[in-house]
């Protein structure tokens, strides 16, 4: 059964009722007594009867039914512990108000007990335990005796009961409403009679059109103004009546009896048997006992009104049954009234719900094989949108579960191989690069992916380290990492074909790591540049080949100009080496004035002028690849570093101004930017150079501008 307010609702409401007339009752009783001297007694008892009563209206008023017989006690019971509490808190409130008005002297001699608490509870306790039952009396007879049994206007066999109640039914403004009945439980909770006095639409609900249903508020205020009123003349009308003046003698009639003179007179005729039974059958008020009656008198005094209340019956009955409106609601009608007046109305509406129940059936059964057929197809199909369209025209059929289920895996593998795909090609794009920054990409966005494993060991392999080498883009040089340390840099004053501007010789500090190309840039890799924007042109060839032969023809600016793009392209701190970063890569570790420790040696790591190249200060001890050319970048021996070419080949511009001397040269590993900075160094020699100029300290000057065929650079990435 629908409610709108709880229990504890209708708690409240006796409550506030039964002090708010609790207030009226001690006033009005005040009034009487200041202005009348007397009282009217018992008034105060009524209080919880009135109370009861009213939310017994209120609870028909809010609910539209009365209280069930549960709901009932419920109230009563509550109501009951309500009037505790009450009585509990006015009876400490009495006492403080008592102490704190004539003090707490005053008061101990007025209530001897108050000196003692114990007293005072059991004295309280005591009044509680014979009030209570009286209360509690008064609390059932407001619920179940005085309040409301039926519904105001009996229900109509031809009207819903919200029509009759006085609800427009606005069937023209609302052509198909919301709502319906919903059927009785096939067992009846009531009897027959009780049932039948119901509404067939007790349980009917306003529809609900998306909007909160605005409650009903119970008119409190009104009731009690009329509660108010109706003390108020009941207590005028005791005061009238005491004010009335009764005649001291009041003259009586007397009635003539003759009985004394006819002592034969009769008393009255005994009832006969037909009043008698029919008595009794009132008394017993059942369809059984009417029927008796009649089959006992079958010509009494009273078969019409036996045979009416037994109609009453069948009526209740048959409306029970069409509040039920189901086959076995009227089987059950037929079987407890198989002579009765609806009995060719009930076979005609069993055979009616039997006809559709059977036509429902069929339409399941169609239904079913049409869901089965639907099902097969999706599930040969065996794709998102073939489940999907099951669904769409089946969202609650036999196999939307397994459909669902079916699209997430789907759904979950077509991810997967998503997923697989985008790895594997962020893969091949890291392998492609081949940088030590694609592999990290690759690591960060698949963290799972199937090349996790190769990823950190190409990640390994490239990361900065000493002797580790790396690319940081696929056009980049390769570079390869050297370690920090200390070396002794610049010629030895014992170094007799050394030059003023190579001494003195000087202990230099590299305290943080830096790379260097492995080769010198070569035109395939400058070519990049170009290509970019970021160098001018490709310079020329000399008809040698480009691809990768160390590049020529540039001057230190254009160094300077492709060293900026690749930091800006990569990201990195890309430049050309200082002096010491130069001389420090190109000895590897050795402290030697030639690379190799002799002239012989030279030959296997520099590509220099030697005996083909018939210069005289050629190289005699080796034997010339090229003699007047460049060799392709990496064609000989790498040092101690893993650097190649840095002797011979082409000479390398570095960052350092032209200075006479390195006296005041810095010793942190930093260009030496003293000098005549129009001019810069190169270092290393080339082809075309001897064995004096492929010395360790050697260095050459070029303005920055000028560009040959037997100078080129490196670079370095910090």
């Amino acid at each position: 059964m629908n409610r709108v307010k709880t229990n504890r609702h209708y708690w409240l409401l006796f409550g506030l009722l039964y002090i708010g007339i609790s207030i009226f009752v001690i006033l009005f009783q005040g009034l009487l007594v200041h202005f009348f001297n007397f009282g009217v007694p018992f008034l105060g008892s009524l209080v919880a009867l009135f109370s009861a009563m009213f939310v017994s209206r209120l609870f028909y008023k809010r609910e539209g039914r009365f209280p069930e017989k549960a709901e009932r006690k419920s109230l009563i019971i509550g109501s009951l512990l309500v009037w505790l509490a009450i009585t509990f808190v006015f009876s400490v409130l009495t006492v403080t108000i008592l102490f704190l008005v004539v003090g707490r002297e005053a008061a101990q001699d007025l209530l001897p007990m108050l000196s003692g608490g114990f007293i005072l509870v059991v004295i309280f306790f005591v009044i509680l335990a014979i009030a209570t039952p009286f209360q509690l009396l008064m609390i059932y007879l407001g619920y179940a005796k005085f309040g409301p049994k039926e519904m105001p206007n009996k229900p109509s066999k031809d009207k819903p009961l919200f029509e009759q109640a006085g609800v427009e039914a606005n069937a023209a403004e609302d052509a198909s409403p919301n709502w319906t009945a919903e059927p009785a439980p096939d067992t009846p909770s009531q009897s027959a009679p009780a049932a039948a006095k119901q509404s067939p639409q007790s349980d009917w609900q306003p529809p609900n059109d998306g909007f909160a249903v605005r409650e009903e508020r119970a008119p409190i205020f009104k009731y009690a103004v009329g509660a108010l009123a109706l003390l108020a003349v009941g207590g005028g009308a005791i005061w009238l009546a005491s004010k009335v003046v009764i005649a001291d003698e009041v003259p009586k009639i007397q009635r003539a009896d003759n009985s004394k003179d006819k002592p034969d007179a009769k008393a009255p005729p005994p009832k006969s048997a037909d009043d008698l039974a029919w008595v009794k059958a009132l008394e017993i008020d059942t369809v059984e006992g009417y029927r008796a009656y009649i089959a006992d008198f079958p010509n009494g005094r009273h078969v019409e009104d036996a045979q009416r209340l037994i109609n009453e019956f069948d009526e209740e009955a048959w409306a029970l049954a069409e509040e039920r409106d189901t086959i076995a609601g009227y089987e059950d009608y037929l079987e407890s009234w198989p002579e009765g007046l609806h009995v060719t109305e009930a076979r005609e509406r069993i055979a009616k719900l039997k006809a559709e129940e059977e036509a429902r059936r069929k339409n399941a059964e169609e239904a079913a094989r049409q869901e089965a057929a639907a099902w097969q197809a999706a599930a040969q199909v065996n794709t998102i949108p073939s489940y999907e369209g099951y669904l769409s025209k089946y969202p609650a059929g036999k196999n939307a579960s397994e459909a669902q289920i079916r699209i997430e895996r789907l759904r979950a593998e077509a991810a997967r191989q998503q997923a697989a795909a985008a790895d594997e090609a962020a893969w091949n794009a890291a392998q492609a690069t081949g940088t030590a920054d694609a592999y990290q990409q690759y690591l960060t966005s698949f963290p799972q992916g199937a090349h996790v494993p190769e990823a950190i060991a190409k990640l390994e392999e490239l990361r900065p380290g000493p002797g580790k080498t790396f690319k940081d883009c696929a056009t980049c040089p390769t570079m390869v990492s050297l370690p920090a340390g200390t070396a002794e840099l610049g010629a030895p004053a014992s170094d007799p074909k050394a030059k003023p501007n190579e001494k003195p010789a000087r202990p230099v500090t590299f305290s943080n790591l830096f790379a260097i190309g492995v080769t010198e840039v070569t035109f395939a890799e400058y070519g990049a540049c170009v290509a970019a924007g970021g160098c001018k042109s490709l310079p020329g060839d000399n008809g040698w080949g480009q691809g990768s032969r160390p590049v020529i023809n540039v001057s230190w600016s254009d160094a300077v100009a492709y060293a900026q793009w690749l930091s800006n392209t990569t990201g990195k701190n890309y430049g050309l080496p200082s002096g010491a970063q130069w001389e420090y890569a190109a000895r590897g570790g050795k402290t030697d004035a030639l690379i190799g420790g002799s002239p012989k040696a030279v030959c296997a790591f520099a590509n220099g002028a030697a005996k083909e190249s018939q210069l005289p200060w050629a190289n005699e001890a080796c034997t010339d690849l090229a003699a007047d050319r460049t060799l392709p970048a990496g064609s000989l021996s790498k040092n101690g570093f893993g650097v190649a070419d840095m002797i011979g080949n082409v000479g390398e511009w570095v960052l350092d101004c032209n200075t006479l001397n390195l006296r005041d040269a810095p010793v942190d590993g930093s260009a030496d930017a003293r000098g005549s900075c129009s001019q810069r160094i190169v270092r290393g020699g080339s082809w075309f150079s001897g064995p004096d100029d492929l010395r360790y300290s050697a260095r050459a000057v070029q303005r920055r501008g000028d560009t040959n065929d037997f100078t080129g650079f490196r670079v370095v990435r910090n």
